[in-house]
């Protein structure tokens, strides 16, 4: 769904537990207003790719997807197509994401400490440290995709879409990336993005 600027918004909903039980639950759903019917999926696999980075840039422990399979009894029913697979197990575009996901940020990987998102709120780029020393995050934009100068602390940087997909941006003459940001998450790798001039 968007928001009233235009962008995508997510309801959500944290449940911090006190007394003796320890920890808090996170629920977050993507549903037009008023509406029942499913999101398509590309948006899925962003959100999927987006909703893991801000949990565990926030230091979230477990992270579940519900569900595997998609039922797909009924076309217009939201809650039919919430799996990262078809009824048949044929792999939508978001379990894909998922598999990119835990490619880009593998098991052991820590979370990079400093700001994960900007002042005004509409970029996000968590980092983290791989558990080999590769230095890689993630970043987009809610709203629409603009042309970004990227610069990081090294020189050789990956790219890649939450599909696998390599991209492979230009650079200008003081040695920025040129990275169209925007909705669909963007994975790097070989450094740690700096901060915006």
């Amino acid at each position: 769904m968007k928001d009233t600027a235009g962008g995508d918004a997510v309801a959500a909903s944290l449940i911090r537990y006190g007394g003796d039980m320890k920890g808090c639950l996170a629920v977050s759903g993507v549903m037009g207003r008023n509406a029942s019917v499913p999101i398509d999926e590309a948006a899925q696999a962003r959100y999927l790719v987006r909703s893991l980075a801000i949990c565990l840039a926030l230091g979230v422990d477990g992270y579940y997807w519900y569900e595997f399979r998609s039922t797909e009894k009924d076309p217009n029913y939201s809650e039919h197509h919430f799996g990262l697979t078809h009824s048949d197990f044929a792999p939508k575009p978001a379990l894909g994401a998922y598999f990119t996901f835990i490619r880009e940020r593998p098991a052991g990987s820590v979370q990079a400490p400093g700001p994960w998102r900007g002042e005004q709120g509409g970029l996000y780029f968590p980092q983290w440290v791989r558990p080999d020393g590769t230095r890689a995050g993630v970043i987009w934009r809610a709203g629409a995709a603009e042309a970004r100068r990227l610069r990081f602390d090294c020189e050789d940087i990956a790219f890649r879409k939450c599909t696998g997909e390599l991209i492979l941006p230009a650079r200008d003459e003081s040695g920025a990336w040129l990275v169209t940001v925007g909705p669909d998450p963007v994975f790097f790798a070989g450094g740690s993005l700096l901060p915006a001039d």
